[in-house]
Order: C-alpha cells, then structure tokens, then sequence
C-alpha cells in the first residue's frame, strides 16, 4: 500500500515480492550457512527485517534478473498451475476475505493486536475492517534442459547449469496474513493499514547444497553488484527479511516497537508513512496517510485486547 502511492514502478516491485524474495534470500547466504539432513538442506525463517537501498536503475535489473530465473526452470503456483511469482501474490489478494477479529485470528494462528483507541487520530474510524489473506507457496524448480536453451539463445552459453541442480527446488511458504482497515473522515478505506502475519518460510529441497546455491546464482548475468554488496553485510541471513527502500524517494530509519528493532519509513512528499517488524514470530506491518510521529505512537499502543 505505502509502496502503491509513490509510482507505478515501485508497485511492480511490490507484486513481484514472492519472486524477489527466492533470490535475494538465496544471495545473503554465506559460506558459514549450514547444510541440514537430507530432504530440506536449507530453510530460511523470517524474524527480523533489514533495509537494502535500490534505485531505479537497480530496481529494473533486479526485476530482469528474476524474469530470466524463470527461463531456468519452472514455476509452480497454488492449484498447480505454473505461472508467475507474482501472480501468486494478486492472486491471495484477490482471495481476501472479509471476517471477525476473532475469525481473524483463528485463520493467522495467533491472537490478533489492535491500536489503543486513544492513539487514533481524530476523524480515523475506530472499528476495522477486518480481511484475511489465506496462505500460499510458490515452488520454483530448476530444469537442465531448459536452462541450457535460455543461456545459448541469450549468448552466454559459457554458463551452464550444474547437473544436481535438475529438480532442485526453491519453496516460498507465504503465511496467511489478518489486514485491518481503518477509515477516514473522507471515506478513504486505507487511511490506515494494519497488517499482521506469521513468518515467511523459504526451503531448498534437493541435492544442493547453500554453497552451491549461492555461487550460481550470483553468477548470474544481470544481479546489480551494489545489491548483492548490501546483502552479503547483513548479519543472521537466515533469519533476516531484506527490504527494498527507494533511494531519493522514502526515509528510513531504525526504530523500535515494543523492544523489537523494526523499520520506520516516510515517503519524501508527506503523503504516508509506514512500519515494519516482526515480534514473538509474528511480522507486523502499518502504513497510512499519517505522519511518521503519528504512525510510530499507533504502533507502539498495539496490543491484545
């Protein structure tokens, strides 16, 4: 939503999330990550968030980086219909359901949080809108034979795909997620945003190992180096969220929401703000037309009620 008000570019960026996160999640692996029994060797679980700068001009070969990964293999979406990332994501949107704090609750697995009333801004309706946004998984396997037409046809036919790789997957487990909607005295739904998830799990299912992983998948041809630069800084990757902030276009701070280091964001033209961070395993989001001052004492009255 914070994302949707700044261009259109950036909401691009914001629906291709499920495919960004199968290879920026990969490119932070370090040499020290661990290989786990047979089945599963790796898993990313997500706890805390982390800011990674982009511009438009590394924003757009991120984006044609991870069209092409879809060259190497194939896509597997909810219902067993291959297809794109992205498509998952509108897909879940469209799947919204309209329900009770309580329902709300049931459907997330854990006890949903809502603003102290005295925190709302004056005009701001006090009962929600309650939606919630069923689970998905994305599954991406890679494909050999596929993999070495889309390299020759590109000119880099230097650039092979190893044979473990074959049938390898990547699983990005999308958790259902609440969305409570509050409204404003001009009638706009998404005058402030509350949103609240459980954690976004990441897997490779076959024989390869991070390592290997990691090393062909910055090899390939288009990953801007600066990206890839603040990837491998961040500390606990596999633990860590990476988010994309425009550079020029949003402010970003550090911030803490019930001891818990999150993001505080605000676009440069003042028309919203928003926050993010995960607490006891739960990722919790807010954005709305409200000042950053505003959004962060909304924040910090969250709580079960």
């Amino acid at each position: 939503m914070f994302l949707s008000r700044i261009s259109t570019p950036w909401r691009v960026a914001a629906s291709g999330l499920a495919a960004a996160l199968v290879l920026t999640l990969l490119v932070t692996i370090t040499p020290e990550g661990r290989a786990l029994a047979s089945g599963f060797l790796a898993q990313f679980r997500s706890q805390q968030v982390t800011a990674i700068e982009v511009t438009p001009q590394t924003q757009g070969e991120i984006m044609r980086t991870l069209n092409a990964l879809g060259n190497l293999g194939t896509v597997k979406l909810p219902g067993s219909l291959p297809g794109r990332p992205e498509t998952a994501v509108r897909n879940a949107a469209e799947q919204a359901k309209t329900a009770t704090l309580a329902e709300a609750s049931q459907a997330i697995g854990f006890k949903l949080q809502t603003p102290d009333p005295a925190t709302l801004p004056a005009g701001l309706d006090q009962t929600p809108r309650v939606q919630i946004m069923p689970a998905s998984q994305v599954r991406f396997t890679f494909d050999k034979a596929k993999a070495s037409a889309y390299f020759k046809s590109t000119g880099h036919a230097d650039v092979s795909l190893p044979d473990k790789f074959d049938g390898a997957s990547l699983v990005v487990s999308i958790p259902s997620a609440a969305v409570l909607q509050y409204s404003g005295s001009n009638g706009a739904r998404d005058a402030l945003i509350i949103g609240q998830a459980g954690e976004l799990v990441v897997d490779v299912d076959g024989k390869v190992s991070l390592d290997e992983m990691r090393d062909f998948l910055l090899g390939l041809p288009g990953f801007p180096p600066t990206v890839i630069a603040q990837l491998r800084q961040i500390k606990n990757w596999n633990q860590t969220l990476p988010i994309p902030i425009p550079v020029g276009q949003v402010n970003w701070q550090t911030a803490s929401f019930h001891g818990n280091q999150g993001l505080l964001l605000n676009d440069n033209s003042g028309v919203g703000s928003a926050a993010i961070w995960y607490e006891s395993g739960h990722m919790y989001g807010l954005a709305g037309s409200l000042k950053a001052t505003e959004l962060n004492r909304i924040a910090d009255g969250l709580a079960v009620r």
